[in-house]
C-alpha cells in the first residue's frame, strides 16, 4: 500500500472541501504521474474512474467508499480504503451534511448484505 500512503500524504489538511469528481479527477492525476505498474495501481485507477463516471454527490461518496472498502475483494477494499482515508484527509474540518435516512440505511442493509449477515429472528 505505498502508493496509497504517498497520495494520502499529498493531500492539503486545510483545504476546503471538494467535489468528489474534481477531487478523483485530481488523486487520478496524481497516480499516473508517478505511474508505477502494480495491482494496486491498477485497483486504485479503476475506482477512481468509476467514481467520477459515477458522480456521486458530496454526501454520499463517503458511504460509497465505506461500501467498497467492505468489498470481499481484497485488492478492491484495500483501495477504497486507502482512498477513504484520503477523502476523510482532504475533507478534516469541514462537517458533510448528513445522508438522507433511506440512503443510510440502503448502504447499512448492503453492506450486512455484503458480510453475510443473518436476519435477527
Amino acid at each position: 500500500m505505498a502508493v496509497a500512503a504517498e497520495l494520502m500524504s499529498s493531500e492539503r489538511a486545510n483545504e476546503p472541501s471538494v467535489d468528489p469528481i474534481e477531487w478523483c479527477q485530481r488523486v487520478l492525476a496524481t497516480l499516473r504521474q508517478r505511474r508505477k505498474d502494480d495491482p494496486e495501481t491498477g485497483h486504485l485507477e479503476m475506482l477512481l474512474t468509476f467514481f467520477m463516471e459515477m458522480q456521486p454527490p458530496s454526501h454520499t461518496f463517503p458511504a460509497l467508499l465505506a461500501r467498497y472498502a467492505a468489498d470481499s475483494r481484497p485488492g478492491i477494499a484495500g483501495a477504497a480504503t486507502a482512498l477513504q482515508h484520503a477523502w476523510e484527509r482532504a475533507n478534516q474540518g469541514t462537517i458533510l451534511p448528513l445522508l438522507p435516512f433511506e440512503d443510510l440505511l440502503r448502504t447499512l442493509g448492503s453492506l450486512l448484505d455484503e458480510a453475510g449477515a443473518e436476519p435477527a429472528t
